[in-house]
């Protein structure tokens, strides 16, 4: 069965337009106190396989990831192909994931794929910003993918601690084209790196908070622009209207005007034809 998976991980990143690499290959260490969750339990060997190698291949790649699975979908051949990487582990329960020492845990739906600098550009926001969650938007994903700070989810359960984010005004959410993340069958992110050794992504993250009065007032204005405009559209579309029903009218009088000369015309030769 690992036979098989190593013939088709070839096929499935062909088709998603990845590069071919030895995912096997030991990853250049470089401490990013991440721990990554790929939530497996709905998808298949494919979907899983392709988050799991944009991962590996990833700056992420040196950090510890660890597969969700259950009972109705039990991945034998793909537990068989992870055996021997160390740092990639199957759990059948979310609790040793959150009990696990880290700064961070991220948290993604199988299917989703990383950029080479996706995580670390995630990283660099959620400190930028301060947060202590936030929601990475994936266009085509099951849900969002979620970067935590992991002391909010010690003795809390995930949901429990989106609560609680929340009350905070903690929860931060950026677009996942910003970072260079899709999902399968969607097209490619283009990615601009810098010039010279780094080869760093260069993106701009914009995170906008609701609760500050510049960012609502912001909203509102581009609210007021619409509603300005839609009513500029209906004013014209009934300017329209108004000019086509005086249009007609004229046309249903000359029309009217017309048949009665015909009438007159007739009767006038008739009263001629008798003299």
């Amino acid at each position: 069965m690992s036979n098989d998976l190593e013939e088709a991980i070839p096929d499935w990143l062909f088709e998603e337009h990845l590069e071919f690499t030895a995912l096997h290959n030991p990853t250049t260490e470089k401490p990013l106190c991440l721990e990554i969750l790929i939530d497996a339990r709905q998808s298949d060997d494919r979907a899983v396989v392709l988050t799991l190698g944009t991962l590996l291949a990833s700056t992420a790649g040196s950090a510890s990831i660890q597969l969700l699975a259950s009972a109705e979908h039990d991945h034998l051949a793909l537990k068989a192909w992870v055996d021997n990487r160390p740092r990639v582990a199957f759990i059948d329960s979310i609790d040793a994931f959150l009990a696990a020492p880290a700064d961070l845990k991220l948290i993604c739906p199988a299917g989703v794929l990383f950029g080479a600098f996706s995580v670390e550009a995630a990283v660099e926001a959620h400190r930028s910003t301060r947060c202590e969650l936030l929601r990475v938007a994936v266009d085509g994903a099951s849900r969002s993918v979620e970067l935590w700070k992991a002391s909010v989810l010690k003795g809390a359960s995930a949901g429990k601690a989106e609560g609680i984010v929340r009350e905070r005004g903690r929860e931060r959410w950026v677009s996942g084209s910003s970072l260079g993340v899709r999902s399968i069958g969607k097209p490619l992110i283009p990615q601009h790196l810098k010039k010279g050794s780094a080869g760093r992504m260069e993106s701009r993250i914009v995170v906008m908070d609701a609760t500050q009065n510049a960012v609502a007032e912001d909203f509102l204005a581009q609210v007021r622009r619409l509603e300005r405009n839609v009513a500029s559209l209906e004013r014209r579309n009934w300017s329209l209207q108004t000019q086509a029903v005086r249009a007609a009218s004229s046309t249903a009088v000359i029309r009217s005007v017309l048949r009665r000369s015909k009438v007159l015309q007739l009767l006038v030769r008739r009263l001629r034809a008798r003299k």
